[in-house]
């Protein structure tokens, strides 16, 4: 223990050294020379066996059972028995260690191996092999010793001779198995030519048997592994493939938030849940959204689709002042219908439209203490604020919702004005004759459900001046194909967070369609990734304003030539 780790190496024999091999066979076991006088190495490898009591306990009972006259020793026949029973597992040590056996283990020329000389046979085995490996081996020699009637060389030789021989797949479980047997089958093969140069003619032993059985065994299950996995394999594959040919896209909930989504919005604050919002709080929402896109061009620039008819109604351009009023009228009138409002505003617009008094703060336009609503006075509201103004109650509720969750969604008729501008000439005429024959509905249903590729959207800002090479006014070619290109490799994540943020039933299993964006939902997260990017966040307060601003110059510029091809 003195010496150091360098000197502790040196002094230990060659195939004691970490890496080396040790030797196969010893003098001491036997030799092309004979028996002669054990070393002091192999002095040494005895005691370590003979001081192991289970490796000399085992080596007894095996040696009992392999002497199946009980003589005390083991004659030629016993030994080529001893010997397949120890290749049965394919080991290459024991192979090298038992070629050559009858004569190696036995010391004293007599023909047969006494009890001594298989322990010093098993001692030097234990001592090449090393501990653990030799009483897994001595376990399993002991488990495949048995007596049944034996079986002849013919048949074996038979046995072998049929013996599959089954190829590597390829597969990380497969080649180890493969080969075991392989070195099995040698092992076997070896035992039975050893048999025929012994010339002994009789029958080979139960042991060789059970070798032969167990490898057939074994290579059929080898073979039935590989069909049922196969099997399994394909099946799993055709069945993923029908389900998702049978499976429905999913690009987004058909439905957009309506009014009591955004009542919800509103009333649900830091977890808990309100039943009552109060007017000034209206008021200030109101502003919020005049500000913010719901204003006169909204109305002017996208057609609306489900307001009621009505002859010569201008829309109004309320002030937070009338909708204050409109909303004390509503407090006390919850039937307030949109002839009485109007009537009620016309004497007080020109006052609370001038300047002055749209700098007013809210406090001095509403009571000290005012009254609150309930969602049938909030919806009242809403209602009359959209025949007004003569905009669409979609958008006064899904702007609502970008006020509280920021989530841009683009209701059917704006998504359609936006996709209309992104047309050919050609798609343009396409889409006349679809109107023509089957009607406006049906016609922007079918647009929606079509994928809007890079060159669509590129054609799309283009003509609305999107494109600017100086990155002042407007963004270069390269970051609005950067832009599209991000949002449509990443549209399925970035739809499980507008499904989590809107509170949809189904918020995962989106569809990713490989050759554009497809429905408002996946353009509402475009439309809003673009307002995300400078100069547009500082332009336009919202994702609204800048789609409506965008949308006018695209129809006010119509013959801007884009470099895309038509």
């Amino acid at each position: 223990l003195a010496q150091g780790p360098a000197q502790r190496r040196r002094s230990l024999p060659p195939f004691h050294r970490p890496g080396d091999r040790p030797a196969p066979r010893s003098v001491a076991v036997g030799g092309q020379g004979g028996p002669s006088e054990p070393s002091r190495l192999e002095r040494g490898r005895c005691r370590m066996y003979d001081d192991d009591q289970e490796a000399k306990k085992l080596s007894n009972e095996l040696f009992k059972l392999l002497d199946a006259d009980k003589s005390g020793s083991l004659d030629p026949k016993e030994l080529r028995r001893a010997r397949t029973i120890m290749l049965a597992r394919g080991d290459d040590q024991v192979k090298e260690m038992t070629t050559g056996f009858s004569t190696a283990a036995d010391e004293d020329g007599d023909g047969k191996v006494s009890k001594n000389e298989w322990h010093e046979f098993t001692g030097s085995l234990y001592a090449v092999v090393g501990k653990k490996q030799f009483l897994s081996l001595a376990r399993y020699w002991l488990s495949n010793t048995g007596a049944s009637k034996p079986i002849t060389k013919k048949a074996a030789s038979k046995d072998l001779g049929s013996l599959p021989r089954v190829k590597d797949s390829g597969g990380r479980g497969g080649s180890k198995d493969l080969a075991e047997q392989d070195k099995a089958w040698a092992a076997l093969a070896g035992a039975v030519e050893e048999e025929g140069e012994q010339g002994d003619g009789e029958g080979i032993s139960t042991a060789e048997q059970q070798a032969a059985v167990r490898i057939q065994s074994a290579a059929r299950g080898a073979q039935a592994r590989k069909r049922v996995s196969n099997t399994k394999l394909e099946r799993k594959r055709s069945t993923a493939q029908v389900e998702k040919q049978a499976a429905p896209a999913n690009h987004g909930e058909k439905k957009i938030s309506n009014i009591a989504d955004a009542w919800e919005f509103l009333t649900i604050k830091t977890g808990m849940i309100v039943s009552l919002v109060q007017i000034d709080e209206l008021v200030e929402l109101f502003v919020q959204l005049r500000s913010t896109g719901i204003d006169m061009e909204l109305a002017a620039t996208v057609p609306m689709r489900n307001l009621p008819a009505r002859d010569n109604a201008e829309p109004e351009d309320l002030s937070p002042g009338e909708v204050a009023h409109i909303c004390a009228l509503l407090w006390q009138k919850p039937s307030l219908d949109e002839d009485e409002a109007r009537t009620e505003i016309a004497g007080i617009k020109e006052e609370f439209r001038s300047p002055e008094m749209l700098k007013v703060q809210i406090c001095h336009l509403v009571e000290k203490d005012p009254p609150a609503f309930k969602l049938m006075r909030f919806r009242r509201l809403l209602q009359l604020l959209s025949t007004l103004m003569r905009v669409d109650e979609v958008y006064l509720s899904t702007h609502i919702a970008f006020q509280v969750n920021k989530t841009f969604e683009v209701p059917e008729a704006l998504a359609s004005r936006v996709l209309q501008q992104c047309m050919t000439e050609e798609a343009a005429k396409e889409w006349s004759r679809t109107v023509t024959s089957g009607g406006l509905k049906d016609a922007e249903a079918t647009l929606l459900g079509k994928p809007f590729a890079l060159n669509e959207f590129m054609r799309f800002a283009y003509k609305a001046g999107v494109v600017d090479s100086s990155g002042q006014k407007g963004i270069t070619y390269a970051d609005v194909q950067q832009l599209f290109v991000r949002v449509h490799q990443q549209v399925c994540k970035l739809m499980e967070k507008r499904a989590e943020a809107l509170k949809w039933r189904t918020t995962t299993d989106f569809t990713r369609d490989d050759t554009g964006l497809v429905g408002r939902h996946e353009l509402g997260i475009l439309l809003q990734e673009m307002h995300g990017t400078q100069p547009f966040k500082s332009s336009f307060p919202s994702p609204l304003h800048m789609c409506v601003r965008l949308l006018q110059r695209a129809e006010e510029n119509p013959l801007v030539q884009s470099p895309l091809p038509q």
